[in-house]
């Protein structure tokens, strides 16, 4: 909201702001009883929601001030989330206004998500644009250096560093990770490396936001490390690149994150690097943080559609394509750079139909027996694990004729 409020300001358009980061607490008493009043006034929904900020807005002196609504980042009505669990009560912005306009904004919404969004505000109009950003280079990476693996026991974060300094060599660039514990690990290597950093996420007081987000603006740092809190209204044009460390919750997730990227209309990228051990991380934290199993079954499904984004590049398929699809969109024109699919160099697909399907019923044979043994029941092994009934399987053996390394 600070840098929302900095830009109108700027623009000579009287506004203000309330909420945690606002210090001027009478301004909550007084902005809506002013003679001046303010054009714009910007307000989270975690003041608005407090019962008497709530009674001040609704009243019938103050309401009648009032000539519009928007609710930005809408989508967030529609998600479970933990760090703003207040915008799901903007679902019942109408019934406080029912006679003040009220829009709904996000730059991602499915097609389910428009419908919800739809019935909150009773039949409205709906403009739909498109997800889009043909300027931004996306891509999925992943760090296979076991030795410096971004995510080991020890909160290593070497090998993860040292892609993202391949990746923005001198641009600025924005890095998110979904784990706040994170974010001290990940701004050692990077500053270990000589890239400067602030860092942000929803724990932080309000004084210490205030100090990082005004040291990204003011480029006195390469590179901001933070959670999702951080990004919402940001307007920073210089960002030139946008890296994940690893699989995003969501599509929604990913796409906001990476059109932070390239508001200057030039080139950029979006980058998620990722590792095998990503997927032991979000387990271990449903386990540890989520008992509502109906919402973990949730968050657990939507983690399987953002691994669409790795299978993506691993059999050699347009990322910008299947990102498009989610939204119910096509590929009408190609970017100039399109992906790290599409931009890399040309594989050598080899059919394997055949040992995929042998696979397959390899696994439901065998249950919850580890790669290795599923590699030796496919190559025929005698080995004294396997049972008389293993060996009458239809796919024992179905893989004598490749080696184990295969």
């Amino acid at each position: 909201m600070q840098d929302q409020h900095a830009i109108l300001t700027a623009m000579g358009i009287k506004c203000t702001y309330l909420g945690s980061a606002q210090v001027d607490k009478t301004l909550e008493t007084s902005v809506f009883q002013s003679q001046d009043p303010h054009r714009i006034i910007f307000v989270t929904p975690e003041w608005l929601f407090r019962d008497v900020n709530l009674k001040r807005v609704v009243d019938p002196a103050a309401a009648k001030t009032v000539t519009l609504i928007a609710v930005d980042e809408a989508h967030l009505i529609c998600e479970w989330q933990s760090f703003r669990t207040n915008y799901k009560d903007l679902e019942t912005i109408k019934q406080h206004f029912p006679t003040t306009p009220v829009m709904f904004l996000t730059a991602t919404a499915t097609p389910s998500m428009v419908e919800k969004l739809k019935a909150c505000l009773h039949d409205p109009c709906v403009w739909k644009g498109t997800v889009n950003r043909p300027k931004i280079i996306l891509d999925v990476q992943e760090i296979t250096d076991k030795g410096h693996v971004s995510k080991d026991s020890r909160g290593n974060y070497t090998g993860f560093a040292n892609s993202v300094s391949k990746i923005i060599k001198k641009d600025n660039a924005i890095v998110y990770t979904d784990f706040i514990a994170d974010i001290a690990s990940i701004t050692q290597a990077l500053n270990e490396l000589g890239i400067t950093c602030a860092h942000y996420h929803g724990d932080l007081d309000a004084r210490s936001k205030l100090s990082s987000c005004r040291q990204w603006t003011n480029g006195e740092v390469q590179v901001m490390v933070a959670t999702k809190a951080f990004g919402m209204g940001l307007n920073n044009e210089n960002v030139r690149h946008v890296i994940r460390n690893g699989v995003p919750p969501n599509i929604n997730t990913w796409v906001q994150e990476l059109g932070r990227a390239g508001r200057n209309g030039q080139a950029a990228t979006a980058t998620i690097l990722y590792s095998e051990s990503d997927v032991q991380n979000v387990l271990g934290w449903l386990r540890d943080h989520l008992r509502n199993r109906v919402v973990r079954d949730t968050i657990l499904s939507e983690y399987d559609t953002s691994w669409k984004l790795v299978y993506c590049k691993l059999a050699g398929k347009c990322i910008r394509k299947m990102l498009l699809e989610y939204y119910d969109e096509e590929l009408q024109v190609g970017a100039e750079s399109c992906c790290g699919v599409c931009d890399g160099p040309e594989r050598d697909l080899i059919p394997c139909t055949k040992e995929a399907r042998s696979l397959v019923q390899a696994v439901q044979a065998l249950g919850s027996k580890g790669e290795c043994k599923v590699s030796e029941f496919l190559r025929g092994s005698n080995s004294s694990w396997l049972t008389e009934q293993n060996k009458e399987d239809i796919s024992y053996g179905a893989g004598r004729d490749h080696s184990l390394e295969w």
